[in-house]
């Protein structure tokens, strides 16, 4: 049927263009804070891709239910506004109509949005854990900050370096020191730069300071030796690292399904919720969309963000209801979306009324 084709192509162009727009804000925003923690020398700058990759993944199962409800509302707006919906509905084509011919693409996005939810979500979390694992197992040098004493190799000396190059393997006017026997030995080194190396047989890192010099103290003796040096080696060691406790964001839906605690269960009902949001967020965006072509295609479109936003919202606030143990589980999450099916009745009954069959479209005046 063309009308079908018509309302399925216009759906699915303005999903793709809202979709693209919406991913570049997040995407910006991920990339922000992801380069912003390589500054600060929280991750290693050869990961901060994989982090942002992984922030993104993590985020579709919000983004898109979004995404998908801005489309509705802006497709229908628009066909609205053009008075292309009074004259679809002038051609017999109901509501409920209009909703089977969507059913497929709403099916089809619904179960993209579940398995979003139910596999990628908790892989994403996992892989976001397993990265700061990493980040942290990796040689000490790479969290030291520019401008700051920093302790390196289990504190046993402080380290200190003015600037450091866009790889964080070069630096400039860098400073140690390390003590022994209660700190009456006194080891320090400065040079006006240095590098990373790395033994190819043993793996291990050093520091190479170049063209600088070297103290030995003595306090106790009240004695000291003073070298000059083309280069100088400090080997970092690597810490050891135990692997960060996993939160339930990264279990899986069998583990949460066979779990008995209450914030597992919340975490559960969350993850169901997105794919059912769609379902719901569908009818309520045809019906918003609807009104007087006069309105603009983006008349409703502020205030249909504003029910988006209360609506996640409210389910975050429930969710953690119910992991407190404030509402019990049977109840859980499922109160909201009831709010939702309210709001849906209470649009479809002002507009449509509750007659068995619906009624035509009057054409022509009286």
């Amino acid at each position: 049927m063309i009308i079908k084709r018509y309302i399925r192509k216009e759906l699915v162009t303005t999903f793709a263009a809202v979709f693209l727009v919406l991913m570049l804000v997040v995407a910006g925003q991920s990339f922000v804070r992801a380069m912003g923690a390589a500054a600060e020398g929280d991750m290693p700058a050869d990961l901060v891709y994989k982090l942002l990759a992984i922030r993104i993944s993590g985020t579709l199962g919000e983004l898109l239910p979004l995404a998908w409800f801005m489309s509705l509302l802006l497709a229908f707006g628009r066909m609205n506004q053009d008075n292309e919906m009074t004259v679809i509905a002038a051609t017999g084509v109901s509501f409920q109509r209009i909703l089977r011919f969507i059913a497929l693409p709403v099916l089809l996005f619904t179960l993209l949005v579940g398995a979003i939810s139910f596999l990628v979500k908790p892989w994403s979390e996992e892989y976001n854990y397993r990265l700061r694992d990493e980040a942290k197992a990796r040689n000490e040098i790479t969290g030291v900050r520019a401008g700051g004493f920093n302790e390196i190799n289990k504190g046993e000396r402080v380290f200190y370096v003015e600037a450091l190059s866009e790889d964080r393997l070069r630096m400039q006017n860098v400073f140690i020191q390390g003590s022994e026997g209660n700190g009456d030995k006194i080891d320090l080194f400065t040079a006006p730069s240095s590098r990373q190396d790395v033994d190819p047989q043993t793996g291990e890192r050093f520091l190479v300071l170049e063209n600088g010099y070297r103290y030995e103290i003595d306090r106790s003796k009240g004695d000291y030796k003073f070298y000059e040096y083309q280069e100088a080696a400090v080997r970092l060691e690597k810490p050891e690292v135990t692997p960060e406790d996993r939160g339930r964001r990264a279990l899986s839906i069998a583990k949460l399904w066979a779990s008995d605690n209450i914030a597992d269960k919340a975490e559960l009902q969350w993850r169901i919720s997105l794919p059912l949001s769609v379902l719901l967020l569908t009818v309520l965006g045809m019906l918003l969309s609807q009104g007087s072509p006069r309105e603009g295609r983006t008349a409703k479109v502020f205030v249909a963000i504003m029910i988006y936003v209360f609506y996640v919202n409210i389910m975050a606030v429930a969710k953690t209801w119910v992991a407190l143990g404030k509402v019990n589980s049977v109840i859980g999450l499922w109160w909201v979306h009831g709010l939702v099916v309210l709001l849906i009745v209470w649009l479809y009954g002002r507009r449509y009324g509750f007659s068995v069959r619906p009624r035509r479209p009057e054409v022509g005046g009286a």
